[in-house]
């Protein structure tokens, strides 16, 4: 029985530290990375793309209004 405590105390403290170490370094280290890349690429890519694609249904309307009035 012995053995038994030992083994779980080891296990215990070992998860514990490991943990909460894990979590907080991983999620600082994943939020920063990852949110500052995404909004970046994405930003851009989105405001280039959407930017061209809605100039270009803008001017389709507008020569439609245009051909019909």
């Amino acid at each position: 029985m012995r053995s038994l405590t030992v083994v779980s105390d080891v296990d215990s403290d070992f998860d514990s530290d490991f943990d909460s170490d894990f979590d907080s370094d991983f999620d600082s280290d994943f939020d920063s990375d990852f949110d500052s890349d995404f909004d970046s690429d994405f930003d851009s890519d989105f405001d280039s793309d959407f930017d061209s694609d809605f100039d270009g249904f803008a001017a389709c309307i507008e020569g439609l209004i245009l051909a019909f009035s």
